[in-house]
């Protein structure tokens, strides 16, 4: 029996029952997708991973088969068995037996094909011998006599222009073999029994030995050291293998009570990958696939020409490449010095200081870490021993000393201690002026401004500094919940990319999206007369993308405070520039094939069955333009900044709203002829009248009764203000190019305005706005007009009701019309009850209701020219 495992879910997502043997060996066959199994019964047997059904079962061998191989292109697997025998097998021809493979005198352990040259594999076995075989011929073309005791396993360690087999053996050691002089090159040392498992990582420079001690260990590939032993908590270890996600380092063991899958977390595997140093257009590039070949670095030349500059964002640069020189060391840091004249190689204990033109060794000494200090000097002058275990060491304008916990700050003349500070550090950043540092943990980063002149005169003053340091020493200017992968400073400006691969940077506190990268990079650097921020990703492609350094130069100032400064910028910064809103651009390629494959596996997983996914994921482009001026002035407060700058009417208009500038709003819309744009400078200025109405007339509200509905207003009224008067005078011209009736009825009605609410009731008429048209009728006192509206718009009830209370000499006539158009008659038996009430015989019986007849009676007889509505406080 094999099973299947989910490495996501961390589920079993199949059994297969293959055999009552025992299954040594079960390989996926993505282009068929099929598994086959070959077992202790002599039988290999396939299966379709889709459908779960057994599509072949043959016997192979007549003994136990201990190894299969699946050739990376052809349609052919590889079978050894202990019958001493290797078979290849053509599933396009149904599974035949093409070819025959015999020379070893025992049990044959593994096969496994040249991932280099696909038309040979290789072979090991009891008898001690590793072979080399040809796809075209059955004699072996290579064997060695490569260990004293049976060898157990072997894998391909692939470089550039060489090739090596790992082979682990009996004789508890693995060996290193160059093909080409068909020599030991290095043996692996440390197992207590067999090597039963090896494999070398298909991504990190690391191969994997696992023993029948029940331990497995790792290695580096390129110098060969031991990094790590671990005990397996299941027994031996039988099988090693690595997840298929990129990037995961996921590490699975097969044991003897069942199966270990983990993570891959060695430092000097993981973190240094990618190594590359950029100073004055120059990039000094460590690629660990070439070293391991060639064991030289490379040097990449930013040219600077007018064809690079015409390289769109995020497009890979035309680079002329050419070899440096050797390196004597494997490098696990590498950095130019501040001026460029040096580049320090830091790893296996030691350091090597190179001229970075020449590349010539100028010094070299021991060393865990190297770090530069701000001014580049290599020349050893001080000792310092810390009080604690100081995990990494940082340089910069101070030199910086970290433990898991904390970080200690000290000065390089003296190696006094000039700050401690609470915080688990993942990296550190300082500014090229030394005054600005930034401090990355594992899920945030701290910005923070160092106060040079306090701690000179904290020192210079003799005072006693304590085991925290000088206390104001630092100064925390903004803290940002995001994780900094890679960082460098620009003046006052922090770039970095986050943990979501978004190319960021902060300047006064603003962090701004640059781009979106659709693949993992790492910031190499700056260069100013290029306006270009560098990124190399793991393929070491080095690709640019804009970033104005008239910008940021601009911003810099700005937070500093220097107007002059920045305003002798400003006019250098490209229009665009000025007022550009951020925004993006996407290119979606391969999106129906997405849709299509999920499709399909969502039916299979409907069937109970083992649901793989295999879809060809889109490609996503994503350009994201950086913030601009106006933006950044208007962020920081500084709206009549920012209105200065800014350019674009609709932006221009947004500022001058948030300044109550209405002549400008005005001037913006009049050229732009938008109806929201007059409604908000309608609201705005009919905000700012009434305003500056209540203010400059609030004793006058308190001490009189006054009409809001007036023909004509005296010299004692609102209007008199020139300021109110202005604005009102802008919101009514606003609201009527709007056609805001609404805004214009909240406007008339505030300032008793009843010539303009009989203006504003024919309009509303003509437009048929009845709401608008009725409230302007009944605030005009025109209540016989109000009830015919409602008539004719055939709102009857509402009509009856309104008379009922107004008019109570229409009710007869208005009760006739709802019954005329209602056919259930009981609805209106209240309103005859009310009609009853007119006759002369029901007021001689109720004369009560002769108090509803009387405000008709007088308003029929003297109508008043307006309504008065009293406030009293």
């Amino acid at each position: 029996m094999y099973v299947v495992i989910s490495l996501i879910l961390q589920t079993v997502e199949k059994n297969y029952q293959v055999s009552q043997s025992p299954v040594r060996s079960a390989k996926f066959i993505d282009r068929e997708k099929s598994i086959v199994a070959g077992a202790d019964d002599h039988f290999i047997r396939v299966y379709n991973y889709t459908t779960e059904e057994k599509t072949k079962e043959f016997k192979a061998h007549d003994d136990f088969i201990r190894s299969l191989a699946v050739h990376p292109t052809l349609p052919y697997v590889l079978s050894g068995s202990d019958d001493m025998v290797i078979k290849l097998w053509d599933w396009e021809k149904d599974w035949a037996c093409t070819r025959v493979f015999k020379g070893h005198n025992h049990y044959v352990m593994q096969v496994a094909f040249n991932p280099k040259e696909n038309e040979t594999f290789t072979s090991v076995s009891l008898d001690c011998t590793v072979k080399m075989w040809n796809l075209i011929s059955s004699d072996p073309i290579l064997q060695v006599e490569a260990h004293s005791k049976g060898i157990n396993c072997v894998d391909f360690l692939s470089r550039v222009d060489k090739q090596y087999l790992i082979t682990g053996s009996d004789d508890h050691t693995a060996k290193v073999w160059d093909l080409q002089t068909q020599t030991c090159v290095q043996i692996l040392e440390g197992h207590k029994n067999n090597i039963s498992a090896l494999a070398v990582h298909p991504e990190l420079p690391a191969l994997f030995t696992g023993s029948e001690d029940g331990t497995f260990s790792v290695w580096d590939a390129t110098n060969y050291r031991l990094l790590n032993t671990q005990i397996s908590e299941l027994g031996r270890v039988w099988a090693i293998g690595f997840a298929r996600l990129e990037g995961s380092h996921k590490l699975i063991l097969g044991c003897d009570e069942g199966m270990i899958m983990g993570k891959i977390l060695i430092p000097s595997l993981t973190s240094h990958r990618i190594l590359a140093s950029l100073y004055s257009g120059t990039v000094c590039i460590w690629n660990y696939q070439t070293q391991t070949m060639a064991k030289s670095f490379e040097v990449t030349e930013l040219p600077v020409h007018e064809k690079f500059k015409k390289v769109t964002d995020g497009e890979r640069l035309p680079l002329v490449v050419k070899e440096l020189g050797t390196c004597d060391l494997y490098p696990q840091s590498l950095k130019h010095n501040p001026n460029g004249r040096f580049v320090v190689v830091c790893g296996d204990g030691e350091y090597i200081l190179y001229t970075a033109l020449a590349w010539r060794n100028r010094s070299f000494g021991s060393a865990l870490e190297f770090v530069w200090s701000s001014d580049g000097e290599y020349a050893e002058k001080k000792s310092i021993r810390p009080t604690f275990s100081a995990e990494r060491i940082y340089g910069g304008a101070l030199l910086a000393m970290c433990s898991n916990d904390f970080i200690c700050f000290y000065d390089w003349a003296d190696c006094r201690l000039i700050r401690r500070i609470d915080v688990s550090v993942k990296n550190l950043y300082w500014a090229d002026s030394g005054d600005m540092v930034a401090i990355a943990s594992d899920t945030s980063f701290y910005i923070l401004k160092y106060n040079r002149d306090v701690v000179s005169a904290h020192l210079d003053s003799g005072r006693s500094v304590d085991e925290q340091g000088v206390e104001e020493a630092f100064e925390l200017l903004y803290e940002m919940n995001e994780r900094v992968r890679t960082g460098i400073w620009v003046g006052d400006c922090f770039i970095y990319n986050n943990s979501s691969w978004r190319l960021n940077y902060c300047v006064g506190g603003e962090v701004t999206t640059m781009f979106h990268l659709d693949c993992p990079m790492y910031l190499l650097g700056y260069l100013a007369n290029q306006s270009r921020v560098f990124l190399i990703d793991k393929e070491f492609n080095v690709i640019g993308y804009t970033l104005l350094h008239d910008l940021i130069e601009y911003k810099t100032f700005v937070m500093r405070g220097d107007w002059d400064r920045a305003n002798e910028v400003l006019p250098s910064i490209p229009k665009e520039h000025h007022n550009r809103v951020t925004c993006c651009s996407y290119t979606l390629e391969g999106l129906a094939s997405v849709f299509t494959f999920s499709a399909i596996s969502a039916s299979s997983e409907g069937s109970g069955g083992l649901v793989c996914f295999i879809c060809k994921f889109p490609k996503l482009s994503l350009n994201v333009f950086p913030a601009s001026v106006a933006h950044f002035l208007e962020s920081r407060g500084m709206i009549e900044e920012a209105l200065e700058v800014a350019t674009e009417p609709d932006y221009r208009f947004d500022l001058a709203i948030q300044l109550g500038k209405l002549d400008i709003e005005k001037d913006i819309a009049v050229i732009a002829q938008s109806e929201s744009k007059w409604k908000q400078l309608g609201d705005l200025a009919m905000s700012a009248g009434m305003v500056t109405i209540t203010a400059i007339n609030w004793n006058l509200i308190l001490q009189h009764s006054f009409s809001f509905f007036t023909e004509k207003m005296d010299g004692s009224d609102f209007r008199n203000d020139a300021v109110a008067c202005n604005a009102l005078e802008m919101a009514e011209e606003c609201l009527k190019y709007a056609n805001d009736l609404s805004g214009l009825l909240l406007l008339y009605s505030s300032l008793g305005d009843a010539e303009g609410i009989t203006e504003l009731a024919t309009l509303a008429k003509e437009q048929g706005k009845n709401n608008v048209t009725f409230l302007c009728m009944f605030l005009l006192g025109k209540v016989e007009e109000c009830i015919q509206l409602l008539v004719d718009s055939n709102r009857i009830p509402e009509a009856a009701f309104m008379v009922r209370s107004y008019l109570p000499s229409k009710v007869s006539e208005i009760v006739a019309i709802w019954k005329k158009g209602h056919s259930k008659v009981d609805i209106v038996s209240d309103f005859e009850l009310s009609y009853l009430y007119t006759s002369s015989e029901f007021l001689a019986l109720r004369p009560q209701y002769l108090v509803g007849w009387s405000p008709e009676r007088s308003v029929g007889t003297a109508k008043p020219s307006r309504l008065d509505f009293h406030f009293s406080f």
